[in-house]
């Protein structure tokens, strides 16, 4: 509903009017920003932040602009260059024979010490072999010492046979000669035969020197000169002249450019005038061209403010302390010069210099204070951030009804619309920095009119106008963020990039379709490959040639750019279709690791993936089905093996009572009692085989108790081969049993173990060859106690071990003999229940069983 106040509130006006208001708020913070430095600058921070304004001589701006400037006196009263130029000509001879001296003492000492590693060493290519006899003059009957031997030797002249050591080996000529020359010179004594060291010792080696240069009593020189060692006194004395008078000219060079700089700078003073006579007689001054030192005495008394270098007149009562100490110590080494000066106070406001400026700019600041300008600066800053609020929230709504627009700059790209704002506030800084240097150089005032006076106005006005690009920046992000539009979409950026990718996409897309028209088929991924290798290299040979051809027609560099570049794209591409490949391969790799189905969903992934996902997830479906099948059947064959075991016992218990009551009466006739007995025997071994069952059920599923302890494994075997020993003797089978010294213990269920131990000899009874021997042995290793057996089968053992420890799997495949085939599977699990193992052997017709179980430790005596 459109009312007058919305109107207005998002009217041109209303907007106008708080950019305005902002913009002359923050113009007021810049000006009294600038009005408060420009303060310190001239009163003295804490003198005018504390309104402990002082007078016009004791201000700070005022002493410093004067600091400067008897500095630019002293300066040119000094004559640097004179003083410089005489001091390096008095030093002259005594640096540069210092110097020599030191060079050819380290010189000396390279040689000493090259010699003496020759000789230690007994090294001949360490130095010059042919300069050895023209080096140096060994005498006769000379003596020497090498490697703790003495030797001695004629002159080389009477017998060119060379020196040996006490082995016979050959002492070098130039060893022996540097061993003369070590024991015969010392020191500089050395020079002469450098001829003995190698070249590249002096050139790896640089000499450098360094002696400070008092001119004055403020100002030293460093004198630096450096050569190798190549030299000889002649040369190398030439080298540090040459280097010495070269840094005379650049030191006095210096002092006569700053003595230029003094007097020019001088010239433009009028505030100041100076008298100043020179040791030569020249006189510089700005009083006159013919006035006299007396007459510049005589004008320069009529001021407060007046000094005299000669110690003639000396009158400052209207500067500080600090700042006549100042004076005085800066006009202290001038020696025979003088300098007479005075601050013209009567010309002070008609100078139009920088004591003017200051002078103005002092008397102009008095009637405003810091707190006032800091107060007011702050209140402004405050003030036009608020004004800027209110002006970015009614930016983007038209006048009428509140509804959101942009302007006509919007439409630009916002990084193009940046840079072009940052570029003109750019601008405008560089605009007035130059202004600023070009009025400080042509007037060549340290405190000029553009810094003191102007630059509250000057530098307002130029951060001002940053501030609007600035706010008109903020005020099109605004806009456009108002408007829904996405602020990095609408980049030429983005949108570049975002082309692009598009192109991208569609080459990756074209080079998949491209690829995927091959078809893949089972069996031909060797093809696929070689056509996709192929394809890959020739492709980069397609970016080089192309390259190569781009550079005929413009700039190779750029060529080589862009080949870069686009060899780079390609490869990126093909490597990202590379990792993709590899991570949807590796994603199948560990579904099949886990047993698991691999979905990809909607995922576009290669024709080779997809056939081998979906083989995986049959394969997985059809496994999981087996498994629950497996798991189902052996639940139902353990649930029927249970039931039916426990509905035969109970009729069978009674068909046993009953064979037995009848075979205590009295029958005569013997083929009953014959029927009668066989009933008998057929009903015990039948719950045998029923208790049997129940057992092997009970084992299997862990349905069973343990009662644990530690059970010496030897007493254990010790029983059961009684049991059995008489019916093994009958079937004329021997019994070998080895038992260990220290009798192994284990920590099991005695009559669960006991049971392992009467099944495997009840297996050996059966099935063992008559009148062959059963081994039998126990023993440890500390971790696990061992039960062994080993007998020889009756009959041909055609089955593996893993099939024997099946349920119902006998040896004797005829199955005459008594048995069930449970006996080893019992025994294979009741191991496995107590942490033990039974592992079977077969050898041709021998068998041997092995039980392990775990180790209990020493027993007790």
């Amino acid at each position: 509903m459109d009312t007058k106040s919305t109107k207005f509130k998002y009217s041109l006006f209303s907007k106008g009017l708080c950019i305005i208001l902002s913009a002359l708020m923050f113009f007021s913070f810049i000006f009294f920003g600038i009005k408060t430095v420009t303060g310190t600058l001239v009163y003295g921070f804490s003198e005018y932040l504390s309104g402990d304004i002082k007078p016009y001589y004791h201000s700070y701006g005022f002493e410093t602009q004067l600091n400067t400037d008897i500095y630019y006196l002293h300066e040119a009263s000094y004559r640097g260059q004179s003083l410089i130029s005489k001091a390096y000509d008095e030093n002259r001879t005594s640096i540069i024979n210092e110097a020599v001296n030191n060079y050819l003492n380290q010189k000396a000492g390279i040689i000493y010490n090259e010699l003496t590693f020759a000789v230690e060493n007994y090294d001949e290519s360490y130095f010059l072999y042919e300069y050895t006899a023209d080096a140096v003059d060994i005498p006769e009957d000379y003596t020497m010492t090498i490697n703790q031997e003495t030797t001695t030797s004629n002159s080389y002249s009477d017998n060119n046979e060379p020196l040996t050591d006490k082995n016979g080996e050959r002492i070098p000529r130039n060893v022996e000669a540097a061993k003369k020359v070590l024991e015969n010179y010392t020191g500089i004594e050395l020079l002469p035969f450098d001829a003995l060291v190698r070249d590249s010792a002096f050139t790896e080696n640089t000499f450098y020197y360094s002696s400070s240069l008092w001119i004055t009593s403020d100002y030293e020189t460093e004198i630096s000169l450096s050569n190798s060692y190549e030299y000889d006194e002649t040369e190398i004395r030439k080298n540090f002249l040459a280097q010495y008078e070269n840094q005379k000219e650049n030191e006095a060079a210096s002092a006569e450019s700053m003595y230029d700089f003094a007097t020019e700078r001088l010239s433009t003073l009028k505030s100041i005038k100076y008298f100043i006579t020179l040791e030569n007689g020249n006189i510089e001054t700005n009083a006159g061209n013919n006035i006299t030192e007396d007459d510049f005495k005589n004008n320069a008394k009529s001021f407060r403010n007046y000094m005299f270098s000669d110690g003639t007149g000396t009158s400052l009562p209207d500067f500080s302390d600090n700042m006549q100490n100042n004076i005085r110590e800066t006009f202290s080494d001038i020696g025979n010069n003088k300098i007479l000066f005075y601050i013209d106070t009567e010309t002070l406001n008609e100078s139009n210099d920088s004591y003017a400026y200051l002078y103005d700019i002092y008397n102009s600041m008095l009637s405003s204070d810091a707190v006032t300008n800091i107060s007011v600066a702050l209140i402004s800053v405050i003030i036009s951030f608020i004004l800027l609020i209110i002006f970015l929230c009614l930016c983007g709504h038209k006048g009428n009804n509140g509804e959101e627009n942009t302007a006509l700059i919007d439409r630009l790209p916002t990084d193009i619309h940046f840079i072009l704002s940052i570029g003109i506030v750019a601008g405008l800084t560089v605009l007035g920095s130059w202004l600023a240097i070009e009025f400080i150089e042509n007037t060549s005032e340290l405190y000029t009119k553009i810094i003191l006076m102007y630059a509250p106005v000057s530098l307002g006005v130029i951060f001002t106008l940053s501030y609007l690009i600035f706010t008109e920046w903020l005020a099109s992000t605004v806009r456009i963020k108002k408007n829904g539009q996405k602020f990095f979409a609408n980049m030429i950026i983005s949108k570049g990039i975002t082309s692009l990718w598009k192109l991208l996409k569609k080459g990756t897309k074209s080079i998949r379709n491209f690829i995927s028209a091959f078809g893949y088929k089972p069996k031909k991924m060797k093809r696929t490959v070689i056509l996709i290798a192929v394809g890959y290299i020739f492709g980069n040979f397609l970016i080089i040639f192309a390259a190569q051809l781009l550079s005929y027609f413009i700039h190779s560099s750029i060529s080589i750019f862009i080949g870069i570049i686009t060899s780079i794209i390609y490869n990126s591409v093909c490597i990202y279709f590379i990792l993709q490949y590899l991570i949807k391969l590796d994603k199948i790799i560990d579904a099949s690791s886990r047993h698991e189905s691999v979905n990809f969903g909607n995922e576009n992934i290669p024709a080779s993936l997809s056939i081998l996902a979906s083989n995986l997830t049959n394969t997985n479906e059809a496994l999981t089905k087996a498994i629950e099948k497996a798991v189902r059947d052996e639940q139902m064959k353990t649930e029927l093996i249970t039931n039916v075991s426990h509905d035969l016992k109970t009729p069978l218990t009674s068909l046993i009572s009953y064979s037995d009551l009848l075979s205590k009466c009295e029958i005569t006739n013997e083929t009953a009692s014959k029927y009668i007995s066989v009933i008998n025997t057929q009903s015990i071994k039948l719950k045998r085989l029923i208790e049997d069952l129940i057992e092997a059920s009970k084992v299997s599923t862990g349905n069973v108790t343990l009662n644990t302890t530690k059970l010496n494994l030897s007493e254990l075997a010790m029983q059961a081969i009684a049991e059995f020993a008489p019916e093994m003797e009958k079937n004329g089978n021997e019994i070998r049993f080895s038992e260990p010294e220290s009798p192994p213990s284990i920590f099991a269920d005695g009559s669960k173990t006991y049971r392992i131990l009467a099944n495997l000899l009840s297996n050996a009874k059966k099935y063992s060859a008559p009148g062959t021997r059963i081994y039998i042995s126990v023993y440890t290793d500390k971790i696990n106690s061992y039960f062994e057996i080993k007998n020889i089968s009756c009959e041909p053992l055609n089955i593996s071990a893993e099939e024997l420890t099946e349920r119902f799997v006998r040896g004797d495949k005829s199955r005459t003999k008594e048995g069930n085939g449970l006996g080893l599977s019992i025994a294979k699990d009741l191991c496995t229940l107590q942490g033990g193992n039974l592992n079977l052997f077969i050898d041709g017709d021998l068998f041997k069983a092995i039980i392990s179980l775990p180790y209990a430790g020493e027993l007790n005596s």
